[in-house]
C-alpha cells in the first residue's frame, strides 16, 4: 500500500502503478542515535526509559523533516540534547507553536499542542499528525492530550497517533475505542515502523 495523491483511482480497486522507488521490506533492527544527553531537568524518569522515549521522539522530528513539515517538541522535552543541539534548536523545529499559522487565530490550541510529543506542520494549511509516544505514561494519558488538542482546533483533519511498541498496540486499541477517544479516530504507529521510516530518511 502506498500513497499516490496525484494519482487518483477508482476506490475499492487494486491499481498498478509503475516506479524506480525502492520500498523497503526488511524491518530495520539496528539503528544509532549519536549522542543524547538529558539535563538535571529532563531526568524525570529512569534513564532507559527517558532515553528509548527521546530515540523515538527524535526520529520522529527527523522524519517530519525529511517530509518537508515543520515540528513541534513538547516543552517538557525541548532541553533535551541531541548532537550537540537542544531538541527545540534542530533544524524544523518552530519554539513557540503560536507562530505556527495553523494555531495563530486558536491560542488554546497553541497552548495544548506544548505537552504533545511531536506535531507535524505543513505548507501553513495542514497539520499531518499529532503524536504521543507511550514509553514512559500510561496510554490514556496521552490520549487525553491528544483529546485535549482536538477539542481547541477547528474540526481539520489531524492524524491523532500513538506511537507505541509493537507489543502495546492491542493496549492502545483498547483505550482508544472508549466512547470519549473514539472521535480521535487514533492511529497506531509501532517504534519498530518509525524505526525503518527513520532508516530510510
Amino acid at each position: 500500500i502506498w500513497w499516490t495523491p496525484d494519482i487518483p483511482h477508482e476506490r475499492g480497486a487494486i491499481h498498478w502503478e509503475k516506479t524506480e522507488k525502492t520500498i523497503s521490506e526488511v524491518p530495520v533492527t539496528d539503528v544509532t542515535y549519536e549522542a543524547i544527553e538529558f539535563t538535571e531537568v529532563d531526568r524525570k524518569l529512569p534513564e532507559g526509559i527517558q532515553r528509548r522515549h527521546a530515540q523515538i521522539q527524535i526520529a520522529l522530528l527527523k522524519i517530519g523533516q525529511e517530509l518537508g513539515f515543520k515540528n513541534t517538541v513538547a516543552r517538557e522535552d525541548q532541553s533535551i540534547r541531541y548532537q550537540g543541539k537542544a531538541l527545540v534548536e534542530l533544524d524544523s523545529v518552530v519554539p513557540q507553536p503560536s507562530d505556527l499559522q495553523q494555531l495563530r487565530a486558536y491560542p488554546d490550541a497553541a497552548d495544548k499542542i506544548k505537552h504533545i510529543d511531536v506535531a507535524w506542520f505543513k505548507n501553513g494549511r495542514l497539520m499531518p499528525a499529532a503524536i504521543e509516544i507511550e514509553h514512559s505514561t500510561g496510554v490514556k494519558s496521552g490520549l487525553d492530550r491528544l483529546r485535549g488538542l482536538q477539542d481547541a482546533l477547528p474540526p481539520f483533519p489531524v492524524r491523532y497517533t500513538i506511537v507505541a511498541d509493537e507489543a502495546e498496540q492491542e493496549r492502545v486499541a483498547k483505550f482508544a475505542s472508549e466512547e470519549r477517544f473514539k472521535p480521535l479516530n487514533v492511529k497506531f504507529f509501532s517504534y519498530q515502523a518509525v524505526e525503518e521510516l527513520y532508516s530510510l530518511c
